[in-house]
């Protein structure tokens, strides 16, 4: 008996050590600079193996002992290497991957586990800043949020803004992620321009539905937005000029390879030149606006275990107007302005516990705020004593202070878990407004209106498994779970999330999502403003958090060796307790609560499909994007309680993206959109009534004043002219001889269409004419840059 147990632990021990298996793991950086890449493939062809890096440029992949295996590391934009390991032991493996600038045939080689069939994803987008850095804008600026416009499934509020509504969904239903962090609003020049500056910008990503269990807190999109972490090699230095923006960025280390550091400042433009203009017309009047944006990243690396790094932000706009006259020895002043940004800051600690543990520890602040003030002054010149005075100001903002931690846990090459939790202090000021008049008289007054500060916490954990059970078959299944507490009650949401992904064939899979999405935080929005009037506030007693229902089906294929992706999606999504405010509401009358200016409960749907065909590699590049959809919202309060079109609303948008490289110094684009005319309220008839208030007798007879009366039929009952566009652009890059130079040159709207902004109506020879105001004609545009 006792020799067969010995035999059978003999076995055993000998079993497992041919088991056995080890993990390689390290980080994946670019060998010129030492910026860690995201997202890089990782895998052994000949055993089925693979895995990519996370968001810090970690991977972890096991194999059994005893093996040779040859790992390749591939990552689009960069050559692709092979690295032969014995597998002995666990081991810690760094690779450097260098970018690849030529257009050989490295550069279009891919590799069958970054085709879009094997993700375990749908609905998801990355436009590399490569291919933002070639696309051609308004004023020579590359912007982000204005590239993912070109994508299915978004669509902008109305030209020029970079609000964006992603499948039926308001802006402030996007959770906008800077290195993690969420930004209230991300808008220049009223929705113009965003705030991301792309030379800071190392990675972004877009998704639509199909939301890992991590993402929480919004319920129509994610965008996942992260900084460079600064040169580790050298210092770079970047010099740009554009009519719109002047920028200066340096990078470099602080202490080679162990801490770097990367600055940037974007300066507008536009007030130096409506400032000359100004004195040239009239020395009377100043006027202007113009915007910064500072971007600061520091990191250091303590150990191959442990790295910091502090990400800082801060941007803002700024809008004035300022009159003086003087007129029989008194002096009139008028002065107005307007101005509203971001604050952020965050420190992040990454802990590479292990060799399948990896974690993430974060503390940030993050801020917005918005102010409008006008004053008048009426005084003598002579004894410059104070006639009238008047103070108007008006302001609101939300912060949060939030505490997370993230890990990723590589159980083993099949089963990939994160699991996490924060906590968010909110601290909402949903208006503050103040009035003073000063009289040469007794009856000055001082007025301070203010609705009261409100503080709340929102939690949430989170566990999600991306888990392949077969080789054609893979799932990532999670929940998150969030709480959301006031002083007067509270709220709990659990919310399931599930994608699937399964393969048909080699080169082409079947996938399905389904997510139940929970927001706290509101905007109430002044629909007819082009400046963020907008108000953060949060759920209250009375104001019930928003949910979403997103049900998404896909089929992906790729082509040509994956260098051409085809997907067709379709998804509908339900919404409910959705806000806006009543009809008729003021919007600064800081005399009555904004909780009685809401219209609650609301419910919406959204439903469409979308198509995309896209070439990613080789020296031309580009895609085809179509999205059909229809949108609606019903408010018992609005509307006499029927349903409505959201104003929103599109039934079609096309896009057509095309990217030429024609050698290393050239390469060029062309941008044509389609979409689907937006909506508006327009009266259906008018008539006069009688003002028996105002009432006037004399010789001739009564004299009535009258009040003209427009009768409606409907929220958003008109649909404006459709909107379409051609956008052009090319980029010239000459190498110097102490650095690099880029000129780039643009048109915007080459046919010069008179695209609608919107609609107003005229009284001319008795009678009311509807008239189209237009925003851009073609413009021209050039910048200049030169990295050194």
């Amino acid at each position: 008996m006792k020799k067969n147990i010995i035999i059978i632990i003999l076995i055993f021990s000998i079993n497992q050590l041919l088991s056995q298996t080890y993990t390689i793991s390290g980080y994946v950086q670019d060998i010129k600079t030492g910026e860690h890449l995201i997202g890089v493939n990782v895998y052994d062809k000949n055993l089925n193996i693979s895995t990519c890096t996370n968001n810090f440029g970690f991977y972890s992949i096991s194999f059994l002992a005893n093996q040779e295996v040859k790992l390749k590391f591939s990552f689009v934009g960069y050559q692709s290497i092979d690295t032969l390991i014995e597998v002995k032991e666990n081991l810690n493996k760094n690779i450097f991957l260098e970018q690849n600038n030529t257009l050989t045939n490295i550069e279009i080689i891919a590799n069958k586990y970054d085709r879009i069939e094997n993700r375990t994803e749908i609905s998801t987008h990355q436009i590399t800043i490569n291919q933002l850095k070639t696309l051609p804008s308004l004023t020579g600026e590359n912007d982000i949020m204005k590239a993912y416009l070109l994508m299915p499934g978004v669509q902008s509020g109305s030209e020029g803004a970079t609000g964006l509504h992603v499948r039926g969904g308001s802006p402030d239903q996007n959770l906008i992620l800077l290195d993690d962090i969420p930004l209230y609003y991300v808008n220049h020049i009223g929705g113009f321009f965003s705030v991301f500056d792309p030379d800071v910008i190392k990675n972004t990503k877009l998704l639509k539905g199909g939301f890992p269990a991590r993402y929480g807190g919004r319920i129509s999109s994610v965008f996942d937005i992260r900084m460079n972490d600064g040169n580790k090699k050298k210092y770079n230095k970047i010099i740009s000029i554009g009519i719109l923006s002047t920028k200066l960025l340096f990078e470099g280390p602080i202490k080679k390879n162990k801490t770097s550091f990367i600055f940037s400042i974007r300066r507008c433009n536009l007030d130096i030149l409506t400032r000359y203009a100004d004195m040239l017309q009239n020395d009377n009047i100043v006027s202007g606006y113009t915007f910064y944006d500072i971007y600061t990243k520091i990191n250091h690396k303590f150990s191959e275990k442990k790295q910091l790094f502090f990400s800082f932000y801060n941007g803002n706009d700024y809008v004035f107007y300022n009159e003086t006259l003087a007129y029989n020895d008194i002096e009139y002043k008028n002065k107005d302005n307007i101005n509203w940004g971001n604050l952020l800051i965050s420190i992040k600690l990454n802990h590479k516990h292990n060799k399948k543990l990896y974690s993430n520890f974060t503390i940030a602040y993050t801020q917005f705020s918005y102010r409008t003030k006008s004053s008048s002054i009426n005084k003598n010149i002579i004894d410059n004593k104070i006639n009238y005075e008047s103070l108007y100001s008006f302001s609101s903002g939300v912060n949060d202070i939030i505490s997370k931690i993230d890990f990723d846990f590589y159980a083993n090459n099949n089963n990939k878990v994160k699991f996490g939790a924060s906590i968010i202090f909110h601290t909402f000021m949903p208006s503050i407004t103040k009035t003073k008049y000063i009289i040469n008289t007794p009856n000055n007054s001082s007025t301070t209106l203010k609705t009261d500060n409100i503080y709340s916490f929102e939690n949430s954990a989170y566990f999600e498994d991306e888990i392949k059970i077969h080789k054609k078959i893979s799932f990532n299944i999670g929940f998150h779970f969030s709480s959301y507490h006031l002083k007067t009650n509270s709220y709990f949401s659990v919310q399931p999330r599930f994608i699937s992904n399964i393969k048909l064939n080699k080169t082409s899979s079947f996938k399905t999502s389904y997510s139940y999405m929970t927001q706290y935080v509101h905007l109430l929005s002044n629909t007819g403003a082009g400046l963020p009037t907008d108000l953060w506030v949060p759920s209250t007693k009375k104001i019930k958090p928003e949910n979403s229902n997103l049900y998404s089906l896909a089929f992906v294929k790729s082509f040509s060796n994956n260098n051409i992706e085809f997907s067709f999606e379709t998804f509908y999504k339900s919404f409910d307790n959705l806000i806006d405010y009543k009809e008729g509401a003021i919007l600064f009358d800081a005399t009555e609560n904004w909780q009685n200016k809401v219209a609650t409960d609301g419910v919406g749907k959204s439903y469409g499909a979308e198509f995309l065909l896209r070439k990613n590699k080789g020296s031309t590049t580009g895609w085809i994007s179509y999205y059909i959809s229809h949108s609606e919202r019903q408010f018992e309060e609005i509307n006499k309680g029927e349903p409505y079109l959201y104003k929103y609303d599109r039934t079609h948008d096309i896009a057509i993206v095309f990217i030429q490289k024609i050698n290393k110094k050239i390469s060029c684009s062309a941008t044509w959109v389609y979409s689907t005319g937006n909506l508006t309220t327009l009266a259906k008839a008018r008539y006069d009534l009688i003002n028996f208030d105002y009432y006037n007798s004399n010789e001739t007879g009564a004299i009535y004043s009258t009040d003209e009366v427009h009768v409606y039929n409907g929220r958003n009952n008109h649909r404006l002219p459709a909107y379409h566009k051609l956008d052009l652009g090319i980029n010239f890059k000459k190498k110097k001889k102490r650095g690099l130079r880029v000129l780039s040159i643009g048109i915007y709207n080459v046919y010069n269409r008179k695209n609608p902004y919107y609609l107003f109506l005229k009284y001319e020879n008795n009678t009311y004419k509807l008239y189209q105001q237009s925003l851009f004609p073609i413009i021209p545009s050039i910048s200049y840059s030169f990295k050194f």
